[in-house]
């Protein structure tokens, strides 16, 4: 991975056609076709991948697990 982006639009097709990116890379609760980015990484040259999907493995449960130590954190060090 080169790179994380964050984007205001619902979908990323815009930043994408302006990225052009090889590889495009989801989660595997996705379907490729489903995708409306799709069409913006093929006419550029790129690829579209579909990662397996692993249950409890998410970038959203992983922010979460990372919010969730960084409360902890910030209540002990408010503690000392």
């Amino acid at each position: 991975m080169d790179y994380t982006v964050v984007f205001d639009e619902k979908t990323p097709e815009k930043l994408l056609d302006i990225l052009k990116p090889d590889i495009h890379v989801k989660g595997g609760d996705y379907k490729k076709e489903d995708l409306p980015e799709t069409k913006i990484v093929e006419k550029n040259g790129g690829k579209v991948k579909i990662l397996s999907f692993v249950d409890n493995i998410s970038t959203t449960e992983i922010i979460n697990k990372i919010i969730e130590v960084y409360k902890k954190i910030k209540k002990f060090l408010k503690k000392l």
